[in-house]
This record gives structure tokens, C-alpha cells and sequence, in this order.
């Protein structure tokens, strides 16, 4: 709520120097053309019908008036031409587009002021009320400038960007968004920024695109529940395309782009795409990208695991979202895309993560940080997930979310079991996994 009246407040501020650029404008046309010509009228006589005195250098003020508009013309368009040029080749035309129509005001009146300023040059002016339509007009100048300036950074940002460019993704199947150039906008978005550094950014794109990717997008796939190339091809090249700079960019631009895998998982299950098969691995480009940096692997796993257990400010985890949308609600109460796939796909991850740190089932080391990504899921799932589940009195098919929660807690570590490898017994890291697992879910069967 905070959030929208900040940008309320900027919109109206905005708003504010375009309404005041068109009244000056609008006002030294009245100052300059209409007003000298009016009958007598003792409010207008003295400042706007007054003759020009001799003693004032006219050609001098309108000479430094033109070159100071010329010059702002010049320097505004000049940076800006390859802020258009970057914008039409690394982002899409539609933004290029938006923002020369945000600059197009601005080089309408300066272009309009430069011309009646030239003809004032050549046939001076012989009222005051000329010589104030060009201050107004100045002023007018001025305040477009403003507005492009504020205009131009939003449209450029990732709050700007990100919901343009997924709404126009909404309408389409899964399997053709890669036919799209919005689709691979959003790609370089979230690269360029990872690449950058840039973490705000990345937060914005991710939460959106993950966002976007917990709900329904594609019913017709929904329906008909089984493997499709095209619907493959385009999620697993949307999580490998936004991660291709995960190497070389800090550990928060990897949690966040692990909300980026947490829905493609989501998205994955939905459409019944295959999460444990060789052949079809969703998440191998994106650990491909992964696997010069390791340690960058606890970072996506964690925001994975946020994504889908954890309320995060006004955002709700993943799961929940995923669970509640209105044709998932309709899904028969055995549907095992409400937690026995969503297993498997996480049981999945994790033996990918497990393989990129480095280690073997016979590696301590690589056994001990293992257990602890189990543990720290296992934890969310309980102490986050479940709490987020019980204020909520919607079910998912006839099915209480927070029933929902057990299975998929139950079905996480028998699929987690399966991956560790059959002398798990044996393994003192595999016992504490199983104490947790039993304290959890005591925890929520409270």
C-alpha cells in the first residue's frame, strides 16, 4: 500500500510538470499573438502591449535565447540516440518506441521554439509581450525536459519492463512463447542485469517472471497432462537463457534467479513435463551455467525453497499460489501434481545441486552440505509453508491445504531417499535427515 502511493505520488508529480509545460506553452502563445491585439485593457497594457524600448539589445536576447535551446536540443538528443539504439537492439522495438513518443513532445517544442525564435530574429518582435512568450516558452521547454527525464529511467527499469513484457506473454500457449520477441526480451533483461550486478533488477524480474509462472498459463496443456517438445524447449531455454551470467554474478542475483527455477518447476508439473527424466531435463542448462561457481549453488537452492515455502513482504510462496488457482482447484483430489510431482522435481534439484558441489556420495564434505539443504527445506516446508497454509480455509480439490502441506513433506523425503543412494543407512548425515524429517512433520501435525 506504502509502494503505491510512492508511485501515486510520483504519477501526479509528473503529471504536474506536463500540465505545466502545456500551460506555458499554451500561455506564451496568448502572451505573444493574441494578447498585443486585444482591445484596450489597462491589465495587459503595461506588460504585454508595451512598445520595446529602443535601449534593449533584442537580436542579442534572441540569439543567446536560440543558441541555449539549440544547445539543450542537441545535448538531449544526442545521449539519447543511443539510448534508443541500445533499447531497439538489446531490449525490443515496442520499448525504442515508447520512448522516442516520451522524447517526441520535448523535440516538438523545442523545434517550434527555435523556429518563432529565428523569425523573431530576422522581424523583430515590436511588443514585450513577444519577448515574454519566449521566456514562457523557455519555461515550457524546460518542464518537457524534466518529464523525458523522469519518463525515460522508468521505462528503462525492470518495474516498468517486467509486467509489459509478461502481459503480452500471457496470451499465448507455453509452446509458442519462444515465437515471440518478448520472450527472449525477458531473457536479456534478466541477463544483462545479472550480468551488471545489478540485484534490484534482477529481484523485480525474477519475482515477476516466477510469479508468472506459478499460475495457470497454459489450460489446454493442463488438460491434456503429458510431454510436449515445444512446451519443454521453451521453459528450459527461458531458465538457461536468464541464467547465463549466474557464474560470475553475486550469490543474490543466484537466489533470485532461483525463484526464476522455482516456477518452471511449478510450471513443469502443470503442463506434465517429465522432472526426473535424463533425456528431458528441465535444469541442466541452468547447472551447466552453474558449474564453474559452486558455491553459487546454496544460493539457488535457497531461493528455490523461499520461493515456494516462504510469505516474502506482500508476496505469497509459490505453492500456495499454485494450489489455489482456479482450474488446479478442479483437478481431482489424487492429482499428483499437487505434491508427488512437485517432489520429484525438488528431489531432482537437489541431486543436481548435489552433483555441482563438487562431491560424490562418498565425499563428507559434499554429504555434510547436502544434509543441510535437506534440513533447511524440510524447515521451511514446516515452520513457513504450513503456517501460511493454515489461515487459509480454501481447499485444492476437496483437499485441506494444510493436508497438502503432510504430502508433500512425505513425499519430498521418500523421493530425497531415492536420489541419496542405497547406503544412505549408513550414512551418519542421512540419520539426522531422518530425525528432522520426523520432528517436522510432528511439527505439523500439531
Amino acid at each position: 500500500m506504502r509502494r503505491w502511493w510512492r508511485r501515486a505520488k510520483e504519477r501526479r508529480l509528473l503529471r504536474a510538470s506536463v500540465y505545466l509545460g502545456w500551460v506555458l506553452l499554451l500561455g506564451g502563445a496568448f502572451t505573444g499573438w493574441i494578447a498585443p491585439y486585444l482591445p484596450d485593457n489597462p491589465a495587459l497594457a503595461v506588460p504585454l502591449r508595451t512598445v520595446i524600448p529602443g535601449s534593449l539589445d533584442v537580436g542579442s536576447f534572441l540569439g543567446a535565447y536560440i543558441t541555449a535551446v539549440g544547445l539543450l536540443f542537441a545535448i538531449v538528443t544526442g545521449t539519447n540516440a543511443s539510448t534508443l539504439q541500445d533499447a531497439a537492439q538489446s531490449r525490443s522495438l515496442s520499448l525504442a518506441r515508447m520512448l522516442f513518443l516520451a522524447l517526441l513532445p520535448f523535440l516538438l517544442v523545442c523545434s517550434a521554439t527555435i523556429a518563432v525564435a529565428l523569425i523573431y530574429f530576422l522581424l523583430p518582435p515590436s511588443a514585450m509581450g513577444q519577448l515574454w512568450q519566449m521566456v514562457m516558452w523557455f519555461l515550457a521547454v524546460i518542464c518537457f525536459v524534466i518529464d523525458y527525464l523522469w519518463i525515460a529511467p522508468h521505462r528503462l527499469s525492470a518495474q516498468f519492463l517486467a509486467p509489459r513484457t509478461l502481459q503480452r506473454l500471457r496470451r499465448l500457449p507455453i509452446a509458442d512463447l519462444q515465437d515471440v520477441n518478448d520472450y527472449s526480451t525477458l531473457q536479456s533483461l534478466v541477463a544483462d542485469a545479472s550480468k551488471r550486478g545489478d540485484s534490484g533488477a534482477v529481484r523485480t524480474l525474477a519475482d515477476e517472471l516466477g510469479n508468472f509462472l506459478a499460475r495457470v498459463r497454459d489450460p489446454q496443456a493442463e488438460t491434456k497432462n503429458s510431454y510436449d517438445r515445444g512446451r519443454y524447449r521453451a521453459l528450459k531455454n527461458l531458465l538457461t537463457g536468464c541464467s547465463q551470467h549466474i557464474a560470475e554474478a553475486p550469490n543474490s542475483i543466484a537466489y533470485y534467479l532461483g525463484h526464476v527455477a522455482a516456477g518452471v518447476l511449478l510450471q513443469a508439473v502443470a503442463v506434465g513435463l517429465p522432472l526426473n527424466d535424463d533425456e528431458h531435463d528441465l535444469f541442466t542448462g541452468l547447472f551447466r551455467n552453474v558449474h564453474s561457481a559452486p558455491e553459487r549453488v546454496n544460493a539457488l537452492w535457497t531461493g528455490l525453497r523461499h520461493a515456494l515455502c516462504r510469505v516474502r513482504g506482500e508476496a505469497q510462496p509459490y505453492l500456495l499460489i499454485f494450489w489455489l488457482e482456479r482450474e488446479h482447484t478442479r483437478w481431482p483430489p489424487d492429482d499428483e501434481r499437487r505434491t508427488a510431482r512437485i517432489a520429484v522435481g525438488l528431489a531432482h534439484f537437489f541431486a543436481l545441486s548435489r552433483r555441482a558441489l563438487g562431491g560424490d556420495e562418498a565425499a563428507k564434505t559434499a554429504d555434510v552440505e547436502a544434509k543441510e539443504m535437506v534440513l533447511d527445506l524440510y524447515r521451511d516446508i514446516a515452520t513457513h509453508l504450513a503456517p501460511a497454509v493454515s489461515h487459509v480455509r480454501q481447499q485444492s480439490g476437496g483437499v485441506p491445504l494444510a493436508t497438502l502441506v503432510l504430502r508433500l513433506l512425505d513425499a519430498t523425503h521418500a523421493q530425497i531417499a531415492v536420489v541419496w543412494g542405497s547406503n544412505r543407512q549408513a550414512s551418519p548425515a542421512w540419520e539426522e535427515i531422518e530425525g528432522t524429517y520426523r520432528s517436522r512433520r510432528a511439527e505439523i501435525l500439531k
